[in-house]
């Protein structure tokens, strides 16, 4: 079995071409949320109207994670698997998708060409009029290193870059093992 040595420096360019690419994901002006991280976890702060978010993240190992938020809950992927067990470090993707809101005679238009099987001519019927607003979609990545994810070119506010020794840096600290 032949073992890899990755280099210290290898988490740095991580972090810093994350910041890079990422940064511009988080600032830009049709984003449907900001992100921002903590030591439980990225935490996802919705910056337009939706009816739901639906959450898709892919990590390490075929990791998949997928689930929907309804308008004004939280939206959090946790650092931590259903058992409490830290997830593997490594690169994370993620898209975020919005599920724009539909006024009630809109969803009786669909439901009823869903019935009828013509839900593709009203579809674009609803959209021609501008009844059926398109959803928003957010992708991006992050990277879970020493315990703590890093979202590129934010700081735990989602308020700037964070400083690439400061993104590396353990949330929690070791603990100490004294033998007898």
């Amino acid at each position: 079995m032949r073992r890899v040595q990755r280099s210290p420096w290898t988490a740095v360019f991580a972090a810093v071409c994350l910041a890079l690419v990422g940064g511009a994901v988080a600032a830009a002006p049709n984003a449907v949320a900001k992100l921002g991280a903590s030591a439980s976890g990225v935490e996802f702060r919705p910056a337009v109207e939706y009816e739901k978010l639906v959450l898709t993240v892919s990590g390490p190992g075929g990791l998949t994670f997928r689930r929907e938020f309804a308008a004004g809950e939280p939206v959090l992927f946790s650092a931590f698997d259903r058992r409490g067990q830290s997830l593997p470090a490594g690169n994370y993707t993620y898209e975020l998708l919005a599920v724009p809101r539909f006024a009630p005679e809109v969803r009786q238009k669909l439901a009823a060409a869903r019935k009828g099987g013509n839900e593709r001519a009203v579809i674009a019927e609803l959209r021609l009029a501008g009844q059926l607003p398109k959803g928003s979609v957010q992708s991006g990545g992050f990277l879970m290193e020493s315990g703590t994810f890093v979202v590129a070119g934010l700081d735990e506010n989602g308020a700037g870059p964070k400083a690439a020794k400061e993104a590396l840096r353990p949330a929690v600290e070791a603990d100490q093992v004294i033998p007898d």
